[in-house]
C-alpha cells in the first residue's frame, strides 16, 4: 500500500513528499522501505527532478541498509538518470561506469536495459569495454551491432 502511494508521488513529480514519507517509514520502523521504495525515489530524483546528487544519496542509504539490497533495476534507474542530464559528458560517463562497477561488485548481472544506457551515450572504449563486458559480466559486446560508436584510444 505504501509503495503504491510512494510510486504515485514519484510519478506525479512530488518527490519531496515521497521523500518525507520515506523518512517517516525509516523512523517508525514498523514499515520498512523495500527495494521498490528505493527504486521509486531514485527514479524520481534522477529522471524527474534531474538531481543525481539526491539519487546517489538514496542509493548510498540503500547500500547501507542491512534489511534490503539493490537489484539490477536499482542500478539501471541510477545509470539511466545520467542520460537525462545535460552538460559535461565526461562526468556523466564516469559516473555511469562507477555505478556499473558497483553493480559488478554487488554480484549483479546487467541486462539489456543496462547496456542500452551506455549505447545511448555512444560510449565505447575499445581497450576497456570489450574485456570489461565479456570477462567481468560474460556478456557479448559488439560495437558494430549497436550502431556507430566513438572509439577512444
Amino acid at each position: 500500500m505504501l509503495d503504491r502511494f510512494h510510486s504515485l508521488n514519484v510519478r506525479t513529480f512530488e518527490v519531496r513528499c515521497a521523500m518525507d514519507l520515506f523518512k517517516q517509514m525509516k523512523r517508525e520502523k514498523r514499515v520498512r522501505p523495500d527495494v521498490v521504495t528505493y527504486n521509486s525515489l531514485i527514479t524520481g530524483w534522477a529522471r524527474h527532478m534531474k538531481r543525481m546528487d539526491a539519487a546517489e544519496k538514496v542509493m548510498q542509504d540503500l547500500m547501507n541498509d542491512p534489511h534490503v539490497s539493490p537489484n539490477t533495476r536499482t542500478f539501471d534507474a541510477l545509470i539511466n538518470g545520467y542520460l537525462y542530464l545535460r552538460g559535461d559528458r565526461q562526468y556523466r560517463s564516469e559516473r555511469m561506469y562507477y555505478w556499473l562497477c558497483k553493480m559488478r561488485d554487488s554480484n549483479l548481472q546487467p541486462n539489456h536495459h543496462t547496456v542500452k544506457h551506455f549505447h545511448k551515450m555512444n560510449l565505447y572504449f575499445s581497450g576497456v569495454d570489450e574485456p570489461f563486458w565479456t570477462t567481468d559480466f560474460g556478456l557479448p559486446f559488439d560495437p558494430q551491432r549497436h550502431g556507430p560508436h566513438r572509439r577512444y584510444r
